[in-house]
């Protein structure tokens, strides 16, 4: 009789431990309708939207008025520049792509 009482519990303590398993295993439903967070730009101007087009665009040529001289290393495009002239001079420039 005393064993039979020990059996039934643990054999309810079996059960209950599979139905508690299984109830794990399955996905919540409750949780798969809250929708996935709005993903964030990286960057973005300082009154919002996309960033201008040329940022972190850089150029390897300076662009003046006598002609056109390689740079290195690349600058950003727009920035100011200067090129030797041939008679040992400056001139100041722009950045070109």
């Amino acid at each position: 009789m005393r064993r039979s009482r020990h059996i039934a519990a643990l054999a309810a303590i079996i059960v209950l431990g599979v139905a508690v398993g299984k109830a794990a295993d399955q996905p919540n439903l409750d949780s798969s309708r809250v929708p996935p967070p709005p993903q964030a730009t990286t960057e973005e101007s300082p009154f919002g939207g996309p960033p201008p087009k040329k940022r972190g665009v850089k150029g390897a040529k300076c662009k003046t008025a006598q002609g056109v001289c390689a740079i290195d290393p690349p600058q950003p495009i727009g920035g100011s520049c200067t090129c030797s002239r041939p008679d040992g001079g400056a001139a100041q420039g722009s950045v070109e792509k």
